[in-house]
């Protein structure tokens, strides 16, 4: 499959980044296309964002990994669990993939690999979660009503049942109040 040129793919990872979404243009290549792209870069991020040692310990099993080797079990994650769809977590890949040295200094490969394979180490993709619409995102929240113990939005019909042993300040003192008589 043909790579996409670097600055196309940067375009999408931002708009993956800002929007937690694909874009939806039709001009902009789908996931299936560009699964392969991404792949390759997260190889290019690792040896060119990185420095330090060539060996990647994980403390969870007590073994020692190449680069070379991480990468290629990274890269497997991704190719094998989501070829057809990306994971739940492509915001936070994005993310990690644009400015990896944001959060992780070009001495922590090992930590920016482990927070990597963590985003792909899901097993839900996007197609499983229902996408926000527009309307959802413009609500208007001034119908939100909020006890401090939790929220609900009045016109989505939900009905919040009363926990006995929560109760506001007022229910409180009324209740003591008719306990004292």
């Amino acid at each position: 499959m043909m790579a996409l040129p670097e600055s196309q793919l940067k375009e999408i990872l931002k708009t993956i980044a800002k929007t937690g979404h694909l874009p939806t243009d039709s001009e902009k290549p789908l996931w299936p296309e560009i699964v392969d792209t991404i792949s390759l870069y997260i190889s290019h991020v690792a040896l060119t964002s990185f420095e330090g040692p060539n060996r990647i310990i994980d403390p969870l099993i007590d073994a020692s990994f190449s680069v070379e080797e991480t990468i290629e079990r990274i890269q497997k994650l991704l190719e094998s669990k989501f070829s057809e769809s990306p994971p739940f977590t492509i915001q936070r890949i994005s993310e990690l993939l644009l400015d990896p040295n944001e959060i992780y200094s070009k001495n922590s490969l090992d930590k920016w690999t482990r927070a990597l394979e963590r985003s792909l180490s899901v097993v839900s993709s996007v197609n499983e979660y229902p996408k926000i619409t527009q309307a959802e995102m413009n609500y208007d929240d001034s119908n939100v009503l909020t006890n401090g113990k939790g929220s609900f939005k009045e016109d989505l019909g939900i009905v919040m049942s009363p926990v006995p042993w929560v109760v506001d300040e007022v229910d409180q003192a009324t209740t003591i109040s008719k306990i004292s008589l």
